[in-house]
């Protein structure tokens, strides 16, 4: 029989230092050793299975310290750890969350640019391709018609500017509609004055 100090924590703050008795030590956690001390006395060839016995016992040995290190702890101080451990965990899932969200959010936008660049170059492709036939045709031919051909040149351009600027157009056109609320607001005060 051993003896030793336990310091007791009360919840209320106090603490008390207290003489104890150890009649055993536990062990837990290590049925492998139990097996292998058996493996020894019956036979050499029984050693060969006691080998992977030792392999799932250590796996195993970490599971005690998270409890011993728990141990030294009173009730409340545990609460207050697993309660600022789940805050962090909450919090880490919150800003992994808006991470991914910003990232999704950039994603969809290069995406969008990628698009509006795409189409603002198909309307500038077309407008090119038949400017490009038309000056080889004019090459062969007289002079006067060379002159007629870059007029409609420039034109096709100033149309396609036009067509990739009126997709940014539908987005300005909800900011207008809260305009008309205000007009609205205004015939019904006129309305008690005229009545007065």
């Amino acid at each position: 029989v051993e003896t030793g100090k336990v310091k007791q924590s009360f919840s209320h703050g106090r603490s008390n230092t207290v003489v104890v008795e150890v009649k055993r030590r536990r062990v837990l956690g290590r049925p492998g050793e139990e097996q292998q001390q058996g493996a020894p006395v019956a036979a050499p060839e029984a050693a060969p299975a006691a080998a992977p016995a030792p392999a799932p016992a250590a796996p195993r040995a970490p599971a005690p310290n998270p409890v011993a290190t728990n141990a030294g702890l009173s009730r409340h101080e545990i609460q207050a750890k697993l309660l600022r451990e789940a805050e962090e965990a909450r919090m880490t899932a919150l800003e992994e969350g808006r991470r991914r969200d910003e990232r999704l959010r950039q994603e969809a936008q290069e995406q969008e640019q990628r698009r509006a660049e795409e189409s603002r170059r198909a309307a500038e492709a077309p407008a090119a391709a038949p400017a490009e036939p038309a000056a080889p045709a004019v090459e062969p031919t007289p002079e006067p018609k060379v002159e007629a051909a870059p007029a409609p040149a420039p034109a096709a351009p100033e149309v396609s500017e036009p067509v990739a600027v009126a997709p940014a157009a539908p987005t300005p056109t909800p900011a207008p509609t809260p305009a008309p609320a205000p007009a609205a607001e205004a015939p019904t005060p006129a309305a008690p004055a005229a009545a007065a």
